[in-house]
């Protein structure tokens, strides 16, 4: 009698645990997304482009993050002609999990698709080192780079947040991952998803228009299991970029948040004494998603590198 009734129990702990996540954690529709998308070799990735003034800046959102994270930097920047990007398996992209340097090369060849030279890099987070990346590998395409909340300069990703992401990435498997997901793993992915938007904001509370998007675009298998890999990859990308720091001499800008929960001032700091050409490094309140929290802050970054990136094409025609 003791096997049927722990059977039964253990049943009816999964049934409850599957209610309770549709019901408490229902995941809203992500709304249709802004501009298109372009095909590159095996890629196709979701871009926004709006014409103005050259150089081009380009937008590049962070770990997991999308287009939209962006909305409220843009229009702050003036006639400036713009890329955003959704990162190769994420949001509205998609696809397979790509490492830090293949999303590189795949965003290198967005940019020589739409004929961009000398553009100006805004990386948010991770996406701040997706920059740099592009940047060492493919210098042609980069005339200067502003890091949002950068991650990297020296650190390592803790153990802890290594075994979080072996542990989710489970989920993402087809056929047992997408059962999982489906029952007693809904509530508790979209609880861990919760806790890491909290983190990212605070100090300040989540900002509404970033809940209006972010779950139903983090909570796609793509970008799940993007994220988590990513996050596995971590510590091997990020050695290999700081080997290759002092070869990104473009101008740089960083702007970092004194109470950023998720990276500490240790990897804003790193980034500034091991590259060789930062030109403005401000430190701002805000938490670690300063695109929403303080964008005029970004905005400032992008015109103090805009002016160096003039500077140095005056010296030239100068030469």
């Amino acid at each position: 009698m003791l096997i049927p009734a722990l059977v039964i129990a253990v049943a009816a702990v999964l049934v409850v645990l599957t209610l309770w996540g549709y019901a408490m954690w229902r995941v809203p529709p992500a709304p249709d997304p802004p501009g298109g998308n372009i095909t590159v070799g095996d890629h196709r990735l979701h871009v926004t482009e709006m014409p103005g003034q050259e150089p081009a800046v380009v937008f590049i959102h962070g770990l997991p993050g999308s287009i939209r994270d962006w909305e409220t930097v843009e229009p702050l920047i003036g006639d400036r002609h713009r890329i955003a990007l959704d990162r190769p398996g994420f949001a509205d992209t998609g696809g397979s999990a790509l490492t830090m340097r293949e999303q590189a090369d795949v965003i290198a060849d967005v940019l020589r698709a739409l004929s961009v030279e000398r553009a100006l890099l805004v990386g948010h987070s991770y996406g701040g080192t997706v920059a740099l990346t592009i940047a060492r590998r493919h210098p042609e395409l980069v005339g200067g780079i502003v890091l949002a909340a950068p991650m990297g300069g020296g650190r390592g990703m803790p153990l802890a947040m290594r075994n979080e992401a072996r542990g989710l990435l489970f989920v993402t498997v087809p056929g047992i991952g997408d059962v999982i997901r489906r029952t007693v793993g809904w509530g508790i992915t979209k609880l861990v998803v919760r806790r890491a938007f909290v983190r990212a904001f605070a100090p300040s509370p989540v900002a509404p228009a970033y809940e209006a998007h972010a779950y139903g675009l983090t909570m796609r298998p793509a970008t799940l299991r993007s994220l988590y890999a990513n996050r596995l990859d971590f510590n091997r990308d990020f050695g290999w970029l700081d080997r290759h720091l002092d070869e990104v001499t473009v101008p740089v800008g960083i702007v970092r948040a004194v109470d950023d929960a998720m990276v500490g001032s240790w990897s804003a700091v790193g980034l500034r004494d091991y590259l060789p050409n930062v030109v403005s490094f401000q430190e701002c309140h805000g938490g670690h998603m300063i695109p929403f929290t303080r964008p005029e802050t970004i905005a400032e970054a992008i015109a103090a590198v805009t002016n160096s990136m003039d500077r140095r094409g005056a010296a030239r025609d100068d030469d």
